[in-house]
């Protein structure tokens, strides 16, 4: 009888995407789309910050908070020239390592990208690693609302995997989730949850918790 896996929910930038110029080429579309839509705003940037760390996502908050028509959000951010920055990582010798060490994991794993960023984004980084690796849907709910969690099977094991401890904190709520922290600098000892700092060191945490 075949084993039903347990989940990897893997978030994208900051975990499998951490090329700095790529995230401030992301950083920088989102800013100036922040600036187009609230011209009389005096720091885009900051705006930006403040609207992902409350809403999950820039367009979503400037929709909320500011009743602006975001429609093109991800036409504007996620231009042409985002996405050939893109691949060009994703064909990049670093990435390919790391996802060959991600497709390994797919034996024991049900393998998915769980992330606020739209399907533009996140298909094309599945895709770089294996075709095992699925893309969880964006719907309404976004992280860290408990809404967006609760779309995964309830009564399976899951790891989640992000750079965001706001997004970290909901799933230590829920059922069977274990939270992970992948952040680069680590202070192992005040770390709120268990830590990782290289997609090595998943790999290593995974095989402890499989025993």
């Amino acid at each position: 009888m075949k084993m039903t896996k347990p989940l990897l929910l893997l978030d994208v930038d900051g975990v499998l995407l951490r090329d700095k110029p790529l995230l401030d080429h992301v950083r920088y579309n989102v800013n100036a789309y922040v600036a187009k839509k609230l011209p009389n705003v005096r720091n885009p940037g900051r705006v930006n910050q403040i609207l992902y760390s409350r809403y999950g996502h820039t367009g979503r908050g400037l929709f909320d908070a500011f009743k602006v028509n975001t429609s093109d959000f991800t036409e504007k951010v996620y231009d042409r020239a985002l996405m050939a920055h893109l691949w060009e990582v994703l064909s990049g010798t670093e990435f390919q390592q790391e996802a060959s060490e991600i497709h390994n994991l797919t034996d024991e794993w049900d393998v998915r990208l769980f992330s606020n960023a739209p399907l533009i984004w996140t298909l094309p980084v599945a895709s770089a690693i294996n075709d095992e690796v699925k893309v969880s849907r964006s719907n309404f709910y976004l992280k860290p609302d408990p809404r967006a969690y609760v779309k995964f099977p309830q009564n399976r094991k899951k790891v989640f995997v992000d750079d965001s401890i706001m997004n970290l904190r909901t799933a230590n709520y829920m059922h069977k989730w274990t939270p992970v922290h992948f952040e680069s600098n680590i202070d192992k000892t005040n770390s709120e949850f268990a830590s990782i700092s290289s997609i090595w060191e998943l790999g290593l945490f995974l095989n402890s918790y499989l025993l």
